[in-house]
């Protein structure tokens, strides 16, 4: 047996079995410095003997050098997946890098990234598509083209890139920032710093010679003829070129008709004449634009190596809506008169009228079932992500299977006349797209509900009686784009059919049993490849196509509600074996940060507020119901948001969840909101770690605000144990 000695500190790796056998003959307790017990069982990684005074050193230092036994409590504790979430321009920098932005492909990520590995297993990223000027909120960014904020402008001052970005201009756009060393973004000051330096570093290459200039612009005409690129990166680079005609990023506002509609008269004569007069007129623009794409494309392409090197995977987030540029791309596949939004919800009273458009379902498929046009479109986009990255999560799932549709003008409120895309038989303008009819539906209850205006849920409109071809229509999306594409990722078509052969070949048990074999393998990749964020209320269409495809979905800490046994967010509802592969996380870029939560509850239970009280005696009965000072924890938590903020990380660790997510805030102490639904783009996505964020992490450890792995860890198990013994 190999013993590793830390500081004095003897690990003995053993197993689950040995310790949990252990756990139940040992009846020890030591104490920690938060006055909080816990058993002295030899775990693996002996995780309960980690030191916490003062005289071992800092909680940080705790972290760093008792990462093997962080992560072998994890493992203890089922754990298989902890993923980071921090999007892309919340990536921290050094103070000689900080620009105003951040990046995945920068030296500050590089540093997460080495911070993160031992403990975590992935990050995911938000959206990562290109925003416009006046918004920088990711989840109004491109279907496929990068975001240039994302090209780290300090690579291109390195022998790597040729040295086609001199050191003055760079440190120039640092120098400028006002942000910097702030822990926040400057976007409206990088989006003009970003190009002009990149325009320089065009310009430089454009004109450059030697071997390793020569390399790389055979790389970039390769680049551009890659058929992965195509017809995207012409079509987003046209429109950057008329955005610069028309001094506007809006296409709506543009004064030329035709150039408004270019791409929907592609194929006239009028229309490729334009689009000829436009590649030679502005063939420098378009150029510029396909040359920091390919910038992206190299630099992420190193990141997800350096990340993969570090146990790390890279998690993409696809958001269900359009950009301006896809939508005048490819507005011939859109619905005339209905925008894209959400029903009334947790974060909205009279629901969200997002205002994108909505993709003509005669558009996605052919009636022989193939892919249509929108249908060949969006699955693309889902093969680049794949080349990219190595997971992806899709923001707003429901929007894929049974999307809310509200008419352009209106509300997105049911008594204005929306309602779910494929599942309304009762509203004359949706009905010839509804897969369901009216005995699937009680329509005499939502009439009445609605035109008496009393309470009206969106799940009156289904009932759970769908028949098989009807669960086949809903299913069609996920199956035919999104699964196929990640198929096509993982094996390529023709790998794929050959097995799928091997397995139907009833005269070789063996063979097809094994090709079968591979096939279940294949399969399961596929479906952990895919996080479907299906948060609030989700119908039972979606749910049933979530279920028999397997896929994996997200579950709130936040959002549940102690007072009802079967709440989807409580903790023990991942016992249920289809659940457990789902993930668990205290909050997502849309929750105010846990901290802010826990003070909340704590406030409540104080002021007499029975939600709040049920929050708080549901963690601690979970958790601490066997302990001996049950009654002394119960009361810390009403009284202590720091305990009870602790106290919820442990409950997610010793949840049978085998996947968690932690937003960067959480993770960092970090009382600052990221994102408030519903509110100005200019109030939301700025927050980032501090430059120095591993000393952010250490302060934050020793105020007990960000999240202590080895404290929450110890609490998860030593409650398993009491449990166990109960």
């Amino acid at each position: 047996m190999n013993i590793t000695s830390i500081k004095n500190h003897t690990i003995m790796p053993g197993t689950a079995l040995q310790a949990l056998s252990a756990a139940r003959q040992n009846n020890n307790y030591n104490t920690n410095n938060q006055g909080m017990e816990f058993a002295n069982i030899p775990m693996m990684g002996n995780v309960f003997n980690i030191p916490m005074s003062p005289s071992f050193g800092s909680r940080l230092e705790t972290y760093n050098v008792h990462k093997p036994i962080i992560k072998e409590g994890l493992n203890e504790l089922g754990k298989e997946e902890m993923v980071l979430i921090i999007h892309g321009g919340s990536f921290p920098a050094t103070s000689e890098t900080d620009t105003g932005y951040g990046s995945p492909n920068s030296t500050g990520a590089r540093k997460l990234i080495d911070f993160m590995s031992g403990v975590f297993t992935g990050i995911q990223l938000g959206p990562g598509g290109k925003t416009k000027s006046s918004d920088s909120s990711p989840y109004t960014g491109t279907l496929f083209s990068s975001n240039p904020l994302f090209v780290d402008l300090e690579q291109l001052t390195t022998g790597k890139w040729a040295y086609i970005l001199p050191d003055e201009v760079f440190e120039e756009v640092v120098a400028k920032n006002s942000k910097r060393d702030k822990a926040e973004t400057n976007y409206s000051y990088i989006y003009k710093a970003q190009e002009d330096a990149l325009r320089v570093a065009y310009d430089n290459f454009i004109e450059g010679t030697g071997d390793k200039i020569n390399t790389l612009k055979r790389e970039f005409e390769e680049y551009k003829n890659a058929d992965i690129n195509d017809p995207w990166l012409e079509n987003d680079a046209i429109y950057e070129a008329l955005s610069k005609k028309h001094n506007m990023d809006y296409w709506p506002l543009w004064d030329d008709e035709l150039d408004k509609n270019l791409m929907a008269m592609k194929d006239t004569k009028e229309g490729k004449e334009r689009i000829r007069e436009i590649q030679t007129e502005y063939a420098a623009e378009i150029d510029f634009y396909k040359f920091v794409q390919f910038l992206y494309s190299k630099q992420i392409a190193d990141t997800k190596e350096y990340a993969n090197s570090k146990g790390i995977k890279l998690i993409a987030d696809k958001q269900v809506a359009f950009s301006d540029r896809d939508v005048w791309a490819y507005q011939n596949l859109f619905l005339k008169g209905w925008n894209l939004g959400c029903p009334p919800d947790y974060f909205s009273e009279d629901g969200q009228d997002w205002g994108f458009p909505v993709v003509d379902p005669e558009k996605l498929f052919n009636p022989d079932g193939s892919l249509g046009e929108a249908g060949e479109i969006l699955k693309k986009s889902i093969t680049k992500i794949f080349k990219e990255h190595d997971v992806l999560r899709i923001d707003h799932y429901l929007g894929l299977v049974d999307p809310w549709v509200y008419p352009e003008g209106k509300t997105p409120k049911a008594q204005d006349g929306s309602g779910r895309l494929y599942s309304s038989p009762h509203v004359d303008e949706l009905k010839k797209y509804s897969i369901i009819g009216r005995e699937n539906v009680d329509a005499e209850r939502i009439v009445d509900n609605i035109f008496n205006h009393r309470e009206w849920s969106e799940n009156d409109y289904v009932a759970n009686n769908l028949t098989e071809e009807q669960y086949n229509k809903y299913a069609l999306y996920i199956d035919k784009i999104l699964l196929a594409a990640v198929r096509d990722a993982i094996i390529d078509p023709d790998s794929l059919a050959a097995l799928q052969d091997a397995a139907a070949d009833t005269t070789n048990p063996k063979r097809a049993a094994k090709a079968q074999f591979k096939l279940d393998e294949i399969e399961k990749k596929v479906k952990n490849s895919i996080i479907a964020e299906d948060l609030g209320a989700v119908t039972t269409p979606a749910k049933l196509v979530m279920e028999k495809m397997g896929l994996n979905g997200i579950k709130v800490t936040q959002f549940m509600n102690a007072a009802y046994e079967d709440d989807p967010y409580l903790p023990t509802a991942f016992k249920d074996e289809k659940q457990k592969g789902y993930w668990y996380m205290a909050g997502s870029h849309d929750n105010e940060p846990l901290s802010s939560w826990a003070k909340k509850i704590v406030k409540g239970a104080k002021e007499g507020d029975e939600a709040a009280q049920s929050q708080i005696d549901y963690i601690s009965n979970y958790l601490y119901k066997n302990s001996p000072k049950y009654e002394e924890y119960k009361e810390q938590m009403a009284r202590d948001p720091k305990f009870l903020m602790q106290s919820v990380y442990a409950m997610m660790l010793k949840s049978d969840a085998k996947n968690i997510q932690v937003f960067f805030t959480d993770l960092f102490g970090d009382e600052r909101v990221y994102n408030t639904p519903g509110t100005k783009p200019e109030f939301n996505w700025k927050v980032r770690p501090e430059n120095d964020f591993s000393s952010q992490y250490g302060r934050a450890l020793d105020d007990n605000m960000a999240f202590n792995f080895v404290t929450s860890i110890k609490t998860a198990i030593k409650s398993r144990h009491e449990d166990e013994r109960a």
